[in-house]
């Protein structure tokens, strides 16, 4: 079978309403979600669709990666959905998709915006393509997409909503969903970023202020767009435009410098608690393409049909993908999520304690080694004379100790 007819039989499995076993991600009778993810995998070789089955009966894995029920790289096939995006376009192309097909009236997404002098996070309802389409930036400091108010123009919303959100955003609003039957209602479709961990907004203003860039000078900021590792864009109120290459912000994002206290203890990197779930494909095959690629993971039913619904519909052009594909993608930032033991080892060299899930593995020498990096970089940082220290050191110091970093969270 080709390629693109195991695709179209896949795509046709999604909506075929096969009965699922009970305790299977999907639930109920619905769609066949297992039956799906075997026909999306044999899109690709015979042995893939093994694999996608050995994964649901393998603890390590689950816990690994959450639930997979397919997956697929691709990217947004309209360039200007793609011009502008962190990842491909495929989150802004999917929420587009599902605006003007009608499966939902509303997008709940974030974007940044300059208000008094400051760079702020801004969670909205979406309801146009051109709304959509100016949220197409990643944001990398911490802030609460799902406060109170949030949540009330939510619930307040006619009609059913798709909700983008970073993984502890969505678990956080997977338990008020279970306490709130209106809310639940709402949020139709939950689409969890992958996330290595964000930071705390001061590293910004550092960082800008580093490259000689006053915040209260701008009009307008995003963070990623483009190829690879991608730009930071700034446009001033006097007009001007400006360029920054994003490493300079995520050499130290990437050391822990100045990172949201919450992250040291989270173990999701892949949206486990998404319908569906999105991010970068960091391979070297990957930083090839002329077109950035981001890989899918539907989790259940509701994820797997969105999918394979702006797929068939032509506004996302993929090709199946493995769990090791999944894995490989984001490896380093997986391997070091899952680490949490070798995190809790580390802590209590500064008197702390870190509470680690029971599946947790034991930890071994180079994720301890790599978790005393960065915790110390996040500690040092906590210090304004840390602080000073970390920005006094040269770059090409700074990438050497970051790339051991990696080396030891490789494998």
């Amino acid at each position: 079978m080709s390629q693109d007819a195991a695709l179209s039989a896949a795509l046709s499995a999604a909506r075929a309403g096969a009965s699922v076993e009970p305790g299977s991600a999907g639930g109920g009778s619905s769609t066949g979600a297992r039956a799906v993810s075997a026909a999306v995998s044999a899109a690709g070789p015979a042995e893939r669709a093994n694999e996608l089955v050995k994964l649901g009966a393998d603890p390590r894995s689950e816990y690994m990666f959450g639930p997979i029920c397919s997956a697929v790289t691709g990217h947004a096939t309209d360039s200007e959905v793609r011009s502008g995006a962190a990842s491909g376009g495929v989150v802004s192309a999917l929420l587009t998709h599902l605006l003007e097909s009608g499966e939902v009236t509303g997008c709940v997404t974030s974007r940044i915006v300059v208000r008094d002098g400051d760079l702020e996070a801004e969670t909205f309802i979406a309801t146009t393509r051109e709304e959509i389409l100016d949220t197409r930036t990643s944001i990398y400091f911490e802030f609460d997409p799902f406060d109170r108010e949030a949540l009330e123009r939510m619930r307040e919303h006619e009609g059913r909503l798709a909700v983008v959100g970073l993984p502890c955003d969505l678990s956080k609003l997977r338990r008020r969903c279970a306490k709130d039957p209106e809310l639940e209602r709402r949020c139709h479709l939950l689409i969890g970023l992958y996330c290595a961990h964000t930071s705390q907004k001061e590293l910004i203003h550092r960082v800008l202020a580093k490259e000689g860039v006053r915040v209260d000078e701008l009009e307008r900021f995003r963070f990623r767009t483009g190829r690879w590792r991608g730009m930071m864009q700034l446009h001033f109120r006097d007009g001007r435009h400006r360029e920054i290459p994003f490493p300079r912000y995520s050499l130290y994002q990437n050391l822990f410098v100045l990172s949201a206290p919450k992250c040291m203890a989270c173990v999701d990197h892949y949206a486990e608690d998404a319908d569906l779930a999105t991010g970068d494909v960091w391979t070297k095959e990957a930083k090839q393409h002329e077109i950035k690629h981001s890989i899918f993971i539907g989790r259940n039913r509701k994820g797997v049909e969105a999918l394979a619904g702006a797929l068939e519909a032509g506004v996302l052009v993929g090709r199946p993908s493995t769990p090791r594909e999944v894995f490989l993608a984001n490896r380093r930032a997986v391997t070091y999520h899952k680490a949490i033991d070798a995190r809790a080892r580390v802590w209590k060299l500064w008197g702390r304690t870190l509470k680690t899930a029971d599946q947790a593995w034991p930890s071994r020498w180079n994720e301890r080694l790599g978790a005393l990096i960065v915790i110390g970089m996040e500690e040092l940082s906590k210090r304004s004379w840390g602080l000073r220290v970390i920005f006094a050191i040269p770059r090409r110091l700074l990438w050497c100790v970051l790339a051991f970093f990696k080396l030891l969270s490789h494998y």
